[in-house]
């Protein structure tokens, strides 16, 4: 099977807003990464230059299904 591009993957960041920082837990946010082309390198992705960053990993799949629905409509 060809690998098709380009692809989408779900990243956990820790959240170091200084807001973040001071509760006693770390909060874990999910961002959207993109691999372009074969031999590329993962990507983070953004829109109007803010990063793709979601408080749940269902709202980070979302966004990817969304991205992937727009490339095959390409």
């Amino acid at each position: 099977m060809k690998t098709k591009y380009p692809q989408y993957r779900m990243v956990q960041w820790i959240d170091t807003s200084a807001e973040a920082m001071h509760k006693p837990q770390a909060t874990i946010i999910y961002g959207v990464q993109t691999l372009r082309d074969k031999g590329g390198k993962w990507m983070h992705c953004a829109v109007d230059l803010k990063p793709m960053h979601y408080d749940t990993p269902e709202k980070a799949s979302e966004a990817i299904a969304a991205m992937r629905a727009a490339d095959a409509v390409c």
